[in-house]
């Protein structure tokens, strides 16, 4: 029997490069697993606002969505969009193992 606890993760990152001289603020995150959803369709992250270029944000993955997983390899991944409707690239993290034996999730 496979149990699953939630995983918690921090983004330290989030600086959009541009031309322009004011940076972005961060309106809206998002994370998924594998498969691409497209932008605005992923799992919603909080965003502390207001904000500026770079925040951190930390979200927890809740037991449910890991236990939905297969056993292996997945790839998790975030994105932002600023306030002028714009969205990053989506950001792959490290790689994360599920289920491996009980619970085992690894993001180095």
């Amino acid at each position: 029997m496979k149990t699953h606890s939630s995983l918690s993760c921090l983004l330290a990152l989030i600086s959009f490069a541009g031309l322009a001289t004011a940076q972005p603020v961060i309106e809206q995150a998002e994370y998924y697993f594998n498969s691409d959803p497209g932008p605005g369709n992923g799992t919603a992250i909080s965003v502390p606002a207001p904000n500026e270029s770079p925040i951190d944000i930390s979200f927890d993955i809740p037991a449910g969505t890991l236990a939905a997983l297969d056993d292996g390899w997945h790839k998790l991944v975030v994105r932002f969009k600023d306030n002028d409707g714009d969205w990053s690239v989506a950001m792959k993290l490290p790689e994360a193992s599920i289920g491996v034996s009980e619970t085992e999730t690894f993001l180095p």
